[in-house]
Parts: structure tokens; C-alpha cells; sequence
């Protein structure tokens, strides 16, 4: 089993990572990859980092929603 893969492939696992789990072998050729690779690592960062000011900055509110089920009080 080869456990190292490319920085492209990386890129593609951290990205796939951001909307579904990995499976264990993905995981594990990610972190064996994110231990020897400093630039993949800032680039994790980065999309960790961007993840997080997305879900700070939109918060999905039903009433901006068009045809959203809100009652009026």
C-alpha cells in the first residue's frame, strides 16, 4: 500500500474533505502527507480559515428565504 501521494492530491483530498468524510485510507495519506509538506499544510489552513469566516459571516436565516415557511407574528 503506498501511503505518500502528490501535493495535487492533497489539494483535491482537502477540498473533498470540506463536504464529505474521508475514508480511512484517504485520511491516512493525508496526514502522512501533512507531516512532511509544509506548503499543503498552510493550505489547510487556509481552507480551515475560510470554512470558518463563511459560517461566521452567513448564517442562513429562513426569513431572507424566498417561499420560506415563516409565520408572521
Amino acid at each position: 500500500m503506498n501511503l505518500m501521494c502528490s501535493c495535487k492530491k492533497v489539494a483535491e483530498l482537502l477540498l473533498l474533505s470540506q463536504d464529505k468524510p474521508l475514508s480511512f485510507l484517504q485520511q491516512a495519506k493525508l496526514k502522512m502527507h501533512l507531516l512532511r509538506c509544509g506548503n499543503c499544510r498552510n493550505f489547510d489552513e487556509q481552507l480551515h480559515t475560510i470554512r470558518e469566516l463563511v459560517d461566521d459571516t452567513y448564517v442562513l436565516d429562513d426569513s431572507t428565504v424566498p417561499g420560506s415557511c415563516q409565520s408572521d407574528e
